[in-house]
């Protein structure tokens, strides 16, 4: 029985591993001048890490266009025309619950902009009792276990001090569409 608890344990950690998502590096700002439009904005939309869901990918739509799946710590740069846009995002999996926040940001120019999920989640944590059954035994196991207190997420337009500090620190995702929501 302990071989198979291994075994078992061995195989959920490499499937896990296997679901580690390859950032690729962030264009240059060259790069990003060659692919603006004269006529829309540089939008970047971004996920700092937090510990909450982490490893649950984010859909971002943009006016009912997805624009881009946010992994964890990630950003992606896209392009938008001058209005009104509504933005919402949808976790990647279906098994998930994560209700995720909608809101509408405007875009008034052709300038830059950084548009943040953010995110203020209280966890708790307390022991769970589980039994285990070993050589006809009853051996009491305590596990932790975590749950969401409160959570308070929504879509923000950031200072560009504020942004860039944070973007630094996150990977790239390429944005499932380079055309504008």
């Amino acid at each position: 029985m302990q071989f198979k608890i291994s075994a078992l344990a061995i195989a959920a950690f490499l499937l896990s591993a296997g679901c580690a998502t390859k950032l690729a590096p962030p264009p240059d700002s060259q790069t990003i001048q060659q692919r603006k439009p004269t006529d829309a904005a540089t939008v970047y939309v971004y996920r700092p890490h937090v510990d909450f869901a982490h490893r649950v990918g984010v859909y971002v739509s943009a006016n009912g266009k997805r624009i881009v799946n946010l992994k964890d710590a990630s950003f992606t740069i896209t392009y938008w025309k001058p209005g009104l846009y509504h933005i919402a995002g949808e976790a990647d999996v279906t098994a998930s619950t994560w209700k995720l926040p909608e809101g509408d940001i405007e875009i008034s120019g052709t300038g830059t902009y950084y548009i943040e999920l953010e995110r203020n989640i209280e966890m708790e944590t307390h022991n769970e009792m589980n039994m285990m059954f070993i050589n006809g035994m009853v051996i009491p196991v305590f596990t932790p276990v975590s749950s969401v207190v409160s959570s308070d997420e929504h879509w923000v337009v950031k200072e560009e001090s504020a942004a860039k500090a944070q973007i630094a620190k996150l990977g790239y995702v390429e944005p499932i569409s380079k055309d504008a929501p």
